[in-house]
């Protein structure tokens, strides 16, 4: 499990720590907030493979050209981004990142030092260089990844799940597939039975002989493409936490595009990945997820796994936080709607 985060010049937080993360720990704020550069920074920090994390943060918003540029404060062409991300018994892994952008605006070279800590010593230190290659209208990128995996103690994987629309997203069939091999099949279908009136089954299809995950119903079927958006939503929510044997998920707003019955049962899927020992650390802008994530916690126990984390940045970058714990959410639920609302 993840414990805490330090950021220094990574996207719009010049300065911030987030401290004292839960099983399940809710970010919430107003837009602009670094509610996202947060989760960018837990990937960045904690990923295994760190060059595929930093391809993903820096891709991961379609609309920006040049999106490794926008990896540093304000998008400055020199500067530099560091991270630190601790996880069990003090162990963890820092990444600075520094931007050496060449003479010409074609390319940018990125150097990356990792280093993993077992207190009180650091144990292996690792450099290497990513080359980023523009051409003149769309991003392409020539990139080298690093070749050993540096893992923390406690974080054996970690993703971050998109669900809007993205060229990254894993293909639903295939997260189906994963979840039946971990046994969690009934699990999802169950889930989306209770939002989608006379559902039957979940299955994987052909469409032009490709495979294509299908909503099966009485008399006919129909590709989860074709269904609304709010159940797609639904389904990856299910899917992404039900294939997951362990690690940490980051989410952000699973709430997207749901009516408050979805919202209900993302919170059920939630909490029964957080109930397998997985670490969900998400984003949200629903003071409805917050009161279905709290009403699904069945104990005391339960309960103190949860916490929620106000942020706010200065104009000049500092990121300040303010924790809340689980047994206090309901108290503090209309402080905690000043930042939503």
């Amino acid at each position: 499990m993840i414990h805490s985060v330090e950021i220094e010049g990574l996207r719009g937080i010049r300065k911030g720590c987030v401290a004292d993360l839960t099983a399940l720990t809710i970010l919430v704020g107003p837009n602009g907030c670094g509610k996202s550069t947060i989760l960018d920074a837990l990937l960045l920090g904690a990923t295994p493979i760190f060059g595929k994390a930093l391809e993903k943060v820096a891709w991961r918003r379609r609309n920006v050209a040049r999106g490794a540029r926008w990896l540093f404060w304000k998008g400055e062409e020199l500067s530099q981004a560091s991270i630190l991300v601790i996880g069990e018994e003090g162990e963890g892994r820092s990444c600075t990142i520094l931007n050496k952008h060449q003479n010409s605006s074609t390319n940018l070279v990125i150097d990356v030092e990792l280093r993993k800590y077992e207190e009180p010593r650091v144990s292996l230190t690792h450099r290497f260089s990513m080359i980023f290659e523009y051409a003149a209208r769309k991003d392409s990128r020539s990139i080298q990844y690093d070749l050993l995996p540096i893992f923390i103690k406690g974080v054996a994987d970690i993703s971050l799940v998109e669900l809007g629309s993205s060229s990254t997203q894993i293909p639903l069939h295939s997260l189906y597939a994963k979840a039946v091999e971990q046994g969690r099949r009934t699990l999802a279908k169950e889930i989306l039975k209770s939002v989608v009136p006379g559902l039957l089954d979940i299955e994987i299809l052909t469409d032009a002989n490709k495979p294509v995950l299908y909503l099966v119903f009485e008399e006919y079927g129909i590709p989860t493409g074709l269904a609304g958006d709010g159940i797609q939503t639904l389904l990856r929510t299910c899917l992404e936490l039900a294939s997951r044997p362990g690690g940490v998920v980051l989410m952000e707003e699973p709430e997207l595009h749901q009516h408050p019955a979805a919202i209900f049962q993302s919170a059920k899927a939630i909490f029964a990945a957080v109930r397998r020992r997985i670490q969900v650390i998400l984003t949200t802008h629903s003071l409805e997820l917050i009161d279905a994530l709290v009403a699904e916690a069945n104990t005391d126990e339960e309960l103190a796994m949860l916490s929620v984390v106000r942020l706010k940045l200065e104009e000049d970058g500092q990121l300040k936080t303010s924790r809340i714990e689980g047994k206090d959410v309901a108290f503090a639920r209309s402080v905690i709607g000043d930042d939503l609302r």
